[in-house]
């Protein structure tokens, strides 16, 4: 095989942001080839936004984000591998950090995680795409910009 690097990118439109999801693979040779992902999200301004910028400050939205995601990370994981097995997950990389859930766009009014291999499960269980609708966070969610 011979090396290879691709490099992808879908935009996304929500409510006062853009957003840009790169999708990153490569080949260099060894058992499979992987797979990452990298993210941008703009606020009307063209300021970039980190998560913590789209929550009230000292609220619970890491908690929040990290147990939604466990819970559609296992429902997908178990469609592709057909096991509710607990040790299938990884469970440091659904732990409630910054780092875990970084590679975020917003997509009209839904936040949309994208996690790639190795992060939550073995290679063989892929990568997940995470949703969830910012109405299931409006308590914590600051007011959003307007476009």
């Amino acid at each position: 095989r011979k090396y290879e690097q691709r490099i992808s990118y879908i935009p996304y439109r929500g409510s006062g942001y853009v957003s840009y999801a790169f999708q990153i693979y490569e080949d260099t040779g060894g058992v499979h080839p992987n797979s990452a992902y990298r993210t941008f999200v703009f606020d009307a301004d063209g300021s970039e936004v980190a998560l913590a910028d789209l929550f009230i400050e000292g609220s619970d939205y890491l908690e929040r984000i990290s147990a939604e995601v466990r819970k559609q990370v296992k429902k997908q994981l178990f469609v592709r591998l057909e096991s509710e097995e607990e040790g299938l997950l990884f469970e440091d990389g659904l732990k409630p950090t910054v780092e875990n859930f970084d590679t975020f766009v917003v997509d009209r009014e839904t936040l949309v995680f994208l996690i790639p291999p190795y992060q939550v499960a073995a290679y063989a269980a892929g990568s997940f795409e995470v949703k969830i609708n910012l109405k299931d966070l409006k308590d914590i969610v600051r007011a959003r910009p307007t476009t």
